[in-house]
């Protein structure tokens, strides 16, 4: 009886958290624009607008700095976000909120902590 409950438990919990997945990745789709980069608890006097991102259903994604713009895949696991550039190695960000309109990212860039605050476009 005790197995039998574990493995309900288990099962329901599994489900649960793919079910959470889902839901990051269903908010996460779509144009997003920057509009605050926090570098170690201060402004950072870059220009948060110039960053775009796209999201789509089919777990592509855009990215844009300014000059520099990137493309791939991206996948959600819990709060953590993985994009892969094409022909580049994983990148990691730990989404620290999302909400309908907005999202966080709290990124670890070489040693410094930056959070990078973008709103739907």
């Amino acid at each position: 009886m005790i197995k039998i409950s574990k493995f309900i438990l288990i099962s329901l919990l599994t489900i649960f958290l793919a079910a959470c997945a889902n839901e990051n990745l269903d908010k996460l789709v779509g144009d997003w624009q920057g509009f605050s980069w926090v570098i170690e608890g201060s402004e950072s006097g870059n220009d948060a607008s110039a960053v775009t991102f796209s999201f789509s259903g089919d777990s592509q994604y855009e990215g844009n700095w300014g000059s520099k713009n990137e493309s791939g895949t991206f996948r959600m696991d819990g709060d953590k976000l993985y994009t892969t550039e094409d022909g580049k190695l994983e990148k990691m960000v730990k989404v620290e909120y999302m909400g309908m309109d907005t999202v966080v990212f709290h990124m670890n860039r070489m040693g410094t902590e930056e959070h990078l605050f973008l709103v739907r476009k």
